[in-house]
């Protein structure tokens, strides 16, 4: 609810407003920054359902959203489909090396708020876990793999 309040109850990336009738709420959304091999919280932010779709542009598309989102992305930043698309694949290629990395998380954000953190498990995290070489095709590069999800967008 903080967050929500410093926000003005607005979204802090495209100012747009809660509407629950158009399925449009507003969340909280973590900023970090990552500094050899540490996770460090930087920035909780308030961000509605069309941003946080197109912050986390693989997780909307693998829930079918990947049209509102990338209409989305270009609407906020004022970009053509080419810079959109030349963006949505720098994030892919950019997750892909992060994702293959063990990482610490520096929450001390939080915890100087007061709030206690309770991490999930190794294996928790494992089952949470979505590895790019898990969902691409064994015979098929980074490159055109990420072309394919430009163009075929899978639904959950």
């Amino acid at each position: 609810m903080g967050i929500r309040q410093r926000s003005g109850k607005t979204c802090e990336v495209c100012k747009g407003h809660e509407h629950p009738d158009d399925e449009i709420y507003l969340d909280v959304h973590p900023r970090f920054e990552y500094i050899e091999g540490v996770q460090v919280l930087r920035r909780l932010v308030c961000v509605c359902t069309r941003c946080l779709r197109a912050i986390e542009f693989g997780t909307a598309q693998l829930h079918g959203y990947r049209q509102d989102a990338f209409a989305h992305l270009q609407q906020v930043n004022g970009w053509s489909a080419e810079q959109a698309m030349a963006h949505v694949h720098a994030a892919f290629e950019q997750w892909a090396g992060r994702s293959r990395m063990e990482w610490d998380v520096d929450l001390s954000i939080i915890e100087a708020a007061g709030i206690q953190v309770l991490l999930p498990t190794p294996e928790q995290q494992k089952k949470a876990w979505i590895h790019l070489d898990d969902i691409r095709p064994a015979d098929m590069d980074i490159s055109a793999f990420m072309a394919t999800l430009a163009l075929n967008p899978r639904k959950a």
